[in-house]
């Protein structure tokens, strides 16, 4: 209910709600902000099931959802935001497998995907994107699903100019 009064906001071009109680239900509200740049939702409840009313927030350039519930299900509601420029979903559920989708996002030059559940075959998906020039997929620990054989696909991000691969099972 509160989030109701930041409608009126309607010069806001940047909002975080980083570690706010946010939910699926608090985002209908702030997808109203049809101004909306930048937006951190970073360690909130939002789910794959909210990031549907993102169609409102058609200048929407940079969105942090690191820590939170995202799937790869999520992410392709993600793809239909073409002013994105960056995303990070780091510490998410994401995959990145059978995404096609990806290659919507044509204005994205940064991409941070740091312990995330990314495959070898989920890369594929990731050189899709045209314009990436930054890419962070590190991981550490036993968690990296990422090897040598992932690396051949992103001989197709011809943008790419930084890499960090950092932790992964990558030699």
């Amino acid at each position: 209910e509160e989030l109701s009064h930041l409608s009126d906001l309607k010069s806001l071009f940047d909002l975080s709600l980083n570690n706010c109680p946010i939910s699926d239900q608090g985002l209908k509200k702030i997808c109203q902000l049809s101004g909306l740049e930048i937006l951190n939702l970073g360690e909130t409840m939002v789910t794959g099931e909210g990031i549907n009313e993102f169609d409102n927030l058609s200048r929407l350039q940079t969105l942090y959802l690191r820590g939170t519930n995202l799937t790869d299900d999520g992410l392709r509601q993600i793809t239909r935001s073409r002013s994105l420029r960056y995303l990070d979903i780091s510490q998410t559920q994401v995959t990145f497998e059978n995404l096609p989708e990806l290659a919507n996002l044509k204005n994205l030059t940064t991409l941070h995907a740091t312990y995330c559940k990314a495959t070898d075959l989920g890369l594929f998906s990731v050189s899709k994107i045209p314009n990436l020039q930054i890419l962070a997929l590190g991981t550490w620990g036993e968690g990296s699903c990422l090897t040598d054989h992932g690396m051949m696909y992103l001989t197709n991000l011809t943008q790419l100019r930084n890499l960090s691969l950092e932790g992964t099972n990558v030699t």
